[in-house]
């Protein structure tokens, strides 16, 4: 991709008076047309075409981007003034002020790129980001493939150019669920520091906005919500293994302790059928355990229920057609691929499919009436891929674009979302989503939500 664009640059200045400031100081959208080559928005000469939804977002970053003009006086008595610098890839050659060359090119999120480049003899840094075109503009030259894609990376089309905000600091462990149409992210730990803060997401202002502490600082502790009341059970406080159980409102803003555990567990898994809690597995001191608990919000009191056939923890678990699955997790010495399924009436946990990739401290939830298992830890490497429970088989899906340990997963307007977690390297803050068009997992702002902003007068997104 920093080939084609370093070709449309090329092109696209004046040779006689080169002057690369409009390229390299402002922002440029670009169509990747069928054979390969580019072609600038601004290029488009069909008047229905610059109504679109794109251009119109190109004019408004057009407007964010002005380009100072140099006044031509300024720095007169700089030690600099009068010398150009040349920088050359290889010294032992003349500097030649015509080389056009790609140096390095790296990845960073999920269809974003940086490149280290020279353009026209100047060392500069591109940033690509890249997203598809439903259709090809008039007089692009282009006879307009449904999907465009150059070197195997597709573009997304149903995406802004806007990213999706990070969460104000870096959670693995953590609790997350949906309320009141927004994300709602609590406690974890960054680097061993358990915490005690909590965050809201609101997709239409792409923000996240810091809500009700806590009652104490939690980490390594499972999160549900009944009635749009979210509870958060067990976990550690970095020092010693929590009993209580706390619950959030939205409408209050307000954490309240309203319950204790028989036994302080860390990382169960917490599963809501029927307005009730079910509790499975988890870790106590050194040890895993079968042990699975039921807990009734109403009497405020807990149930014991069949224990798991194999005691483990950092299990992946959600309610699917009538029953509980309890997936992957780990017994402490190996890191586990199996499904224990549990039915209600019968109270009972039975084996289920096996995992294609042993997985720890995954998340899943339910989209597209399936259930999706997302990243996790195979004990050596944090992982991007995804597996889909699909005709009692588990199947691999799209990858996402970045390793996720103990990752927040939850579905949401239709996407699911994949937040935080360890990338085996550093703790994130980042969050990416499968898009249900092009099942594959983007972390910019969906274009629907652009559009919502723009009519709401929203300049956040």
């Amino acid at each position: 991709m920093a080939e084609l664009v370093l070709s449309w640059a090329r092109d696209s200045i004046d040779t006689e008076k080169p002057r690369l400031d409009n390229l390299l100081e402002q922002v440029n959208i670009l169509y990747l047309n069928k054979d390969n080559t580019l072609t600038d928005f601004k290029d488009i000469n069909d008047e229905r075409t610059k109504e679109e939804d794109d251009v119109r977002e190109y004019k408004c970053i057009k407007k964010r981007h002005v380009v100072p003009q140099k006044d031509p006086v300024a720095n007169v008595n700089s030690p600099m003034n009068g010398t150009v610098l040349k920088f050359n890839i290889n010294p032992e050659n003349p500097i030649s002020p015509k080389e056009w060359l790609v140096i390095a090119d790296y990845q960073t999120k999920d269809k974003t790129f940086m490149s280290l480049c020279m353009l026209n003899g100047d060392l500069a840094v591109l940033s690509i980001h890249c997203r598809t075109k439903a259709h090809s503009p008039p007089d692009s030259g282009s006879e307009a493939p449904d999907s465009p894609t150059t070197n195997g990376m597709t573009l997304e089309r149903a995406v802004s150019l806007t990213p999706l905000a990070s969460m104000t600091v870096p959670r693995c462990g953590f609790g997350l669920k949906v309320v009141n149409n927004k994300l709602f992210a609590c406690g974890g730990y960054d680097r061993g520091e358990c915490m005690k803060s909590t965050e809201i997401y609101d997709s239409q202002t792409n923000k996240w906005i810091p809500a009700a502490d806590m009652s104490v600082p939690r980490g390594r502790f499972s999160t549900e919500i009944v009635q749009d009341v979210i509870y958060a059970v067990g976990g550690s406080n970095g020092q010693i293994e929590q009993k209580t159980v706390e619950c959030y409102s939205y409408e209050t803003n307000k954490w309240s302790t309203i319950s204790e555990v028989a036994k302080a567990k860390v990382s169960q898994a917490l599963v809501c059928v029927d307005n009730k809690l079910y509790c499975i597995g988890g870790c106590v001191g050194p040890n895993s355990v079968p042990d699975c608990e039921v807990y009734d919000p109403e009497s405020k009191s807990w149930s014991k229920i069949a224990p798991l056939n194999t005691g483990r923890y950092q299990i992946a678990a959600c309610y699917h057609k009538g029953l509980i699955y309890a997936i992957g997790g780990t017994d402490g010495w190996n890191v586990l691929g199996i499904t224990e399924v549990y039915d209600i009436k019968t109270d009972k946990w039975v084996m289920g499919p096996s995992l294609n990739v042993v997985r720890r401290g995954a998340g899943c939830d339910i989209v597209n009436g399936k259930i999706h298992v997302v990243g996790g830890s195979d004990g050596s490497n944090s992982l991007k891929s995804v597996e889909i429970l699909d005709n009692n088989n588990f199947i691999l899906g799209s990858t996402m674009s970045i390793g996720r340990a103990n990752v927040g997963v939850v579905s949401f307007n239709n996407r699911l979302y994949a937040v935080g977690g360890f990338s085996g390297k550093k703790f994130l803050d980042t969050f990416e989503y499968l898009d249900p068009k092009s099942e594959e997992w983007c972390s910019y702002v969906p274009a629907e939500e652009v559009q919502k902003a723009m009519k709401n007068g929203n300049a956040s997104t």
